[in-house]
């Protein structure tokens, strides 16, 4: 008799130690780690060669979990790409996985020359066999070769477990020590110049989660460090995006409004001038002019009184934030993901009905909205950029969770 229940119980225990191990390490999910020490992952992320280099903890989970989300990796990759300025280079999926299960994948690009290479640590055993397939099937995205994608072409290749591909103008990694890591971290991001026409200082940045929250915060900031974000969340606020330069200081706010056209406008601090609202000139010959009023040291320019009155007292509540920017100044963001992802695509339709004139003001609200969708289910995203080092206030991002303090 007992042994009529031991095989049962011993397929039970297989099946579910098989299954945890699946989830542990291949099924999509959320993962953090630290970089490898040494490796060509390690030697792109210690080149200096690369202005931009970006590290990622387990790409076939956390892409994975991505993927999942937004069903169109590709596209999404893309329009995060030209939003922040950036060609990236291509991947193709392995399988059921978007890239070969890997322990980490580091990027290296220069935007002003087009080099690029990317490095996948792959798993033992993963390396080996799609080195095979690749040989087998003559296929050069396995097993090495030249391709060519979007017309642009590329070299793979192989170094020991790490698979590579680049540009031909990128030279393969000779060695070298990745930079001391802090904690785990899901994502890593170095920048020798500011990225996003300076929407981000030259630094090391790391993407991690904290309780509920996803933070990006700088690789010096230890784990109490927490910097006065903007809490500017009001019942119809969508976006405040400010800036505060050498030219002075200007905002930009959208808000969560019913209709054809979203409720919106832009601020300027003192003598400084609101820039011009998107579509203003073809909503002009269309009867729908800009008004413009100041107060409180404010000008704000809307297309109704309640978003002028709205910005010129959120430019009030904001100042302490662009404050603690400093001398140099920087970035003040606040934003509810879900309501901006979809007043981005209604500003999408909006202006691809147009004329040609509101084409790239399309691609753009086009591009965000695709970024931001997986993203919708965070009940803030709230960020203080500053152009340099402040004393007490280190840059830093926030996506809060609907029930976050």
């Amino acid at each position: 008799m007992r042994r009529s229940w031991l095989l049962p119980v011993a397929l039970l225990v297989a099946g579910l130690l098989a299954a945890g191990h699946w989830r542990a390490h291949y099924a999509s999910r959320e993962r953090a780690a630290i970089p490898a020490a040494t490796g060509g992952a390690a030697a792109v992320l210690a080149d200096p060669g690369y202005p931009v280099r970006l590290w990622l903890a387990h790409p076939h989970q956390n892409l994975g979990w991505l993927a999942r989300h937004l069903g169109d990796l590709d596209g999404w990759l893309a329009a995060a790409g030209r939003l922040a300025g950036l060609s990236l280079p291509p991947l193709r999926h392995f399988g059921p996985f978007v890239v070969p299960p890997a322990r980490e994948l580091a990027l290296g690009l220069d935007p002003a020359t087009g080099r690029a290479i990317v490095v996948l640590r792959l798993h033992p055993a993963v390396a080996v066999t799609a080195r095979l397939a690749g040989v087998l099937a003559r296929n050069p995205w396995l097993a090495g070769g030249e391709i060519a994608v979007r017309g642009e072409s590329f070299q793979v290749g192989w170094q020991g477990r790490e698979w590579l591909l680049r540009t031909r103008e990128a030279e393969l990694p000779a060695g070298g020590t990745a930079p001391a890591a802090g904690p785990p971290a899901i994502a890593r991001l170095t920048l020798t110049s500011p990225l996003g026409n300076g929407g981000l200082a030259a630094g090391s940045y790391r993407l991690e989660r904290r309780g509920e929250n996803l933070w990006f915060r700088p690789e010096e900031a230890d784990g109490a460090s927490v910097p006065a974000l903007p809490r500017l969340g009001r019942e119809r606020l969508a976006l405040f995006a400010g800036e505060r330069g050498p030219e002075g200081t200007r905002a930009f706010v959208l808000w969560r409004e019913e209709g054809d056209v979203p409720d919106v406008a832009t601020l300027g601090a003192g003598d400084v001038a609101p820039r011009s609202l998107p579509g203003e000139a073809l909503l002009r010959l269309g009867g729908r002019p800009a008004r413009e009023e100041a107060a409180g040291g404010w000008r704000a320019r809307g297309y109704s009184g309640t978003a002028v009155a709205d910005a010129l007292a959120l430019g009030a509540d904001a100042e302490a934030s662009f404050a603690a920017l400093g001398a140099a100044g920087g970035r003040v963001i606040w934003a509810d993901p879900a309501a901006l992802a979809r007043l981005a695509g209604e500003l999408a339709n909006l202006f691809e009905s147009l004329p040609i004139a509101g084409r790239q003001e399309a691609k753009r609200w086009r591009d965000l909205a695709t970024v931001l969708a997986p993203l919708s289910g965070f009940g803030e995203l709230a960020a203080l950029l500053p152009a340099e080092p402040v004393a007490g206030e280190l840059p830093a991002g926030c996506l809060r969770t609907p029930a976050a303090d």
